[in-house]
């Protein structure tokens, strides 16, 4: 799996590329308008990073990769599920514009993971502080990821939405 932004130059050709070489192509960390991601879904991606992370809000005139995420029903999307990084109010519109079975569940997991809140860390260069659930830059409070686990993120989903894991 392979996470760029669809503006950025040449991006249509990479995918293409790399799609045709069975990498899937997944569209995050990007300021691209609407259109941009139905021409990047054209060239071949075929999933959106973080969901409404990272990534252009929903506006009216533009609603951007936010926006692509709750029309689309060409994508997988994944969703950090902490209760931090998405709301809950969020996460249920995404899950009613795209139906569970189209949103992957991902935990941002860090280093972070299993150590206790209040820790501080160094991760990638930068000092971070860590919380019950998140990791956030020590200089600026942002989110720099998260110290839940792949089954918490599940059992948030099953707990606030009702969702089942099949086994």
């Amino acid at each position: 799996i392979v996470t760029l932004a669809p503006e950025r130059p040449n991006a249509g050709a990479l995918i293409r590329r790399l799609s045709r070489r069975g990498v899937i192509v997944s569209l995050g960390h990007t300021d691209s308008t609407y259109a941009q991601c139905v021409e990047a879904v054209q060239s071949g991606a075929t999933h959106l990073t973080h969901t409404f992370n990272a990534m252009r809000g929903f506006h009216h005139r533009e609603p951007g990769a936010a926006g692509y995420a709750l029309a689309s029903d060409s994508v997988f999307r994944e969703l950090i599920y902490d209760r931090i990084h998405v709301s809950n109010e969020a996460a249920a519109l995404l899950l009613k514009c795209s139906g569970a079975e189209r949103v992957i569940a991902v935990s941002d997991g860090t280093m972070a993971m299993g150590m206790p809140s209040g820790s501080t860390i160094q991760m990638w260069g930068h000092t971070c502080h860590v919380g019950e659930k998140s990791v956030t830059l020590a200089s600026s409070g942002a989110l720099a990821g998260s110290a839940i686990t792949l089954l918490d993120a599940f059992r948030n989903l099953c707990d606030d939405f009702g969702l089942e894991i099949a086994i």
